[in-house]
């Protein structure tokens, strides 16, 4: 029997802090090729450096800001025209993981796939140049802007993608890329064409999550032995017989002694056992494992066990009780085992409910041991 004291909801969300940096790339009006960009004759690859702080609020959803230091370039021979510039970049974006949209809501996944979408502010500076003179042809920001330092100020769009690589449960290596769209056409200088300058940014970045796996359910104690409830009441003390106190004798009374015969001893009769016959008793079968059987999976670690001990002293389930088995590459461990879904149902609502461990859920094994998916 399990006996909580008291019971708190786990936060499910957590902080993350991420530093990154890649290239940053121009898709505008003075630029060589449409999509690829050129190295020679004034190369267009440039570079950026950026940190965010955010949160995960959900499995699928988190929030996060953004501050984003990078360069741009762009070349156009044949209007002998190229430019250099450099942003100063603030967002605030929102992060949506498509693996817990269309699978089951897991945080230890060793790949996540996931969308970016947001809004911010890009602070810039653009220098034209004459190509082959390299003579100032025009400028944009560089004091005459409404931004620090006098640059020019625009609001921007973001939309993008991104991978999640999950080294253990703090540390994570992120790779991006997101598109920013922007409110003119002005940013090269050049305003012909689509309406909206463009630029990149992609990114490899390292992430620190604080507050991964900590449960803020207190521990709870296994009582030594199971109490029973009945629809009646039982009365378990003992009854004590009154004592009874003999009366005083008084002066002079006569005081009738009686004899007490003295007791033969009574010789026990002589049993003489009868012959009995040797009779075999079939000892019941152990129950069949049910096909297919139902668990309850409270966690799963890529490439290296978990210590089943510790688990036991985490979540305050016996260490007998918990099951390590292989299955694609995870050592998973499983609790229970039971012939129909709605049970397992059952013990899984009390480990969550009660164990604190709330994204534990039901999976199914046969001989040849877990399945992918419920039968």
């Amino acid at each position: 029997m399990i006996l909580p004291s008291t019971l708190k909801a786990q936060d499910k969300s957590y902080w993350e802090v991420n530093l990154n940096g890649g290239t940053s790339l121009f898709f505008g009006d003075i630029k060589q090729y449409q999509w690829v960009p050129v190295s020679n004759n004034e190369n267009e690859w440039r570079f950026g450096a950026g940190l965010q702080f955010g949160r995960q609020l959900s499995y699928v959803f988190g929030v996060r800001g953004q501050a984003l230091y990078g360069q741009l370039a762009g070349t156009k021979r044949e209007w002998k025209r190229y430019f250099q510039s450099d942003y100063i970049e603030t967002d605030l974006n929102f992060t949506i993981n498509f693996n817990n949209i269309f699978g089951q809501k897991r945080s230890d996944r060793f790949f996540n796939l996931y969308m970016i979408t947001g809004v911010g502010l890009t602070q810039y500076n653009t220098t034209v140049y004459e190509l082959g003179t390299n003579k100032i042809v025009a400028q944009v920001g560089n004091g005459y802007g409404k931004g620090i330092g006098g640059r020019t100020l625009e609001g921007i769009l973001t939309v993008g993608m991104g991978a999640d690589l999950r080294i253990n449960d703090n540390l994570h290596v992120t790779l991006e890329s997101a598109n920013r769209g922007m409110n003119s056409d002005a940013y090269d200088h050049w305003e012909k064409g689509f309406p909206f300058d463009v630029y990149n940014y992609t990114s490899l970045g390292l992430s620190w999550r604080f507050g991964v796996g900590k449960s803020k359910a207190p521990p709870y104690h296994y009582s030594e032995n199971e109490t029973n409830y009945y629809d009646y009441e039982t009365d378990t003390t003992t009854q004590v017989d009154e004592e009874i106190t003999p009366e005083p004798v008084q002066p002079g009374q006569q005081v009738e002694v009686l004899e007490i015969e003295e007791q033969k001893p009574v010789e026990p009769p002589v049993v003489v056992p009868a012959a009995t016959s040797t009779t075999t008793v079939q000892q019941p079968e152990s129950p069949a494992k049910p096909n297919p059987e139902y668990r309850v999976q409270i966690k799963a670690k890529y490439g290296k066990p978990l210590s089943r001990e510790k688990l036991s002293a985490q979540y305050n389930i016996p260490v007998n009780e918990i099951r390590e088995d292989r299955h694609n590459g995870y050592y998973i461990y499983t609790v229970g085992s039971y012939a129909t879904y709605n049970e397992a149902r059952d013990r899984r609502n009390v480990i969550r409910n009660i164990n604190g461990i709330y994204d534990a859920f039901v999976v199914a094994f046969n001989e040849c041991g877990r399945l992918d998916k419920l039968p």
